[in-house]
């Protein structure tokens, strides 16, 4: 019985691949369809400014809450993910968004806010949708595994 339990909780190459680079892929794609449909649902008959904030707001929780559960049912599901790089699926996005911020601040610094609450439509949302808002979902994933795993360890 024993040796099954650490058996389950060895080191898994294909789930450290899956979840390196899957988890951003597949945050980014439900994200980009809820983005697609939310902020328009919950933004109607609003100005363009109101509009603007409630998609940036609306964003930020989804992002966070999706990859909270995804990160706690991946746990769950296979034990292993805390050991397979579960808990550092947020360094590459993070590493990104530092690299951005720095390039912004080099090149010009008004565009560093931006890259956090864009506020309106056009190219200054690009960043945002992306790459900081993938990378917070990533952030949260992780936090989701560690979570799941402290609560098994209970």
């Amino acid at each position: 019985m024993r040796e099954a339990q650490e058996k389950r909780s060895e080191l898994s190459i294909a789930l450290f691949v899956v979840q390196i680079l899957g988890v951003p892929v597949e945050i980014f794609v439900t994200g980009f369809i809820a983005m697609a449909v939310l902020p328009d649902q919950l933004g109607k008959g609003l100005g363009r400014t109101q509009r603007g904030i409630i998609e940036d707001v609306v964003g930020y929780l989804f992002f966070a809450f999706q990859g909270l559960i995804f990160g706690y049912s991946v746990q769950n599901g296979a034990p292993r993910s805390i050991r397979s790089g579960g808990k550092w699926v947020w360094v590459l996005p993070i590493c990104c968004v530092v690299y951005g911020c720095l390039d912004a601040l080099l090149v010009q610094p008004s565009d560093l806010p931006v890259m956090f609450w864009p506020g309106s439509k056009g190219w200054e949302g690009i960043w945002f949708l992306f790459i900081t808002l993938p990378a917070l979902g990533c952030c949260f994933y992780s936090l989701g595994v560690v979570l799941a795993a402290m609560r098994a360890r209970r």
